[in-house]
């Protein structure tokens, strides 16, 4: 009987941690179509919150995320293609999903010739759910140094030079990359890597994806 007791006890502890730890909201995953027609497809998947218990007030959020990606501007520009139907598809996942931090990656295919070729375009954006209550854009993170103590933008500038010789993308503007840039890069977080979408400096998108440790983003203070 006292055993029994023992593990009753050790159970309501677990059950009261899971509780208390408990998250807030859920992640849907919503479906839209902007166009389909003999001319254009134009379609995505996007995540929305929403609420469990709480009173957040996500609409904001939600209206940020649903049209995070510009799809709109994809169905504009379906007429000017009249060699072949455009067909442009969107999609996304979570890439690190903390108590702090949330990032998602936005991944936008354009396909070509019957799907024998495609271009992609990534976006990103990592969000803090501890400020989703204060109802302001404070819970987007921007600046990666908010996250990443030591973080130094320089660090990223050898990752970016040498997927530029590997790819020979000259598209890849690397003065963004330079201790001190001001321009916008698109970045997001996994686990232990810091994602970085090079070839849309300046646009808040890329059209490739490199991997680069955390570790290796942040200043030597050792020196």
């Amino acid at each position: 009987m006292k055993q029994l007791i023992v593990h009753l006890a050790i159970f309501g502890v677990l059950l009261f941690i899971s509780c208390s730890n408990s998250e807030h909201y859920e992640i849907a995953k919503k479906f839209k179509s902007v166009v389909d027609n003999e001319n254009c497809q134009v379609d995505y998947f996007y995540p929305k919150f929403i609420e469990k218990e709480s009173n957040l007030g996500l609409t904001e959020l939600n209206e940020i995320l649903e049209q995070y990606v510009d799809y709109e501007r994809y169905a504009r520009r379906c007429d000017e293609n009249i060699s072949e139907k455009s067909i442009i598809k969107g999609d996304y996942q979570i890439t690190l999903k903390r108590e702090d931090r949330i990032s998602i990656e936005f991944i936008t295919s354009i396909i070509h010739y019957g799907g024998n070729r495609f271009d992609t375009v990534f976006h990103s954006i990592v969000l803090n759910p501890k400020n989703f209550d204060k109802r302001k854009i404070s819970y987007i993170y921007q600046d990666p140094g908010l996250l990443i103590p030591n973080f130094d933008r320089g660090n990223l500038y050898k990752y970016v030079e040498q997927y530029n010789k590997k790819k020979n993308q000259s598209n890849v503007n690397l003065l963004a990359y330079e201790s001190g840039s001001k321009y916008v890069i698109t970045w997001g977080l996994s686990e232990n890597e810091f994602l970085l979408y090079v070839g849309g400096e300046g646009e808040w998108n890329g059209n490739h994806k490199i991997r680069i440790p955390i570790r290796e983003t942040k200043k030597d203070t050792n020196r």
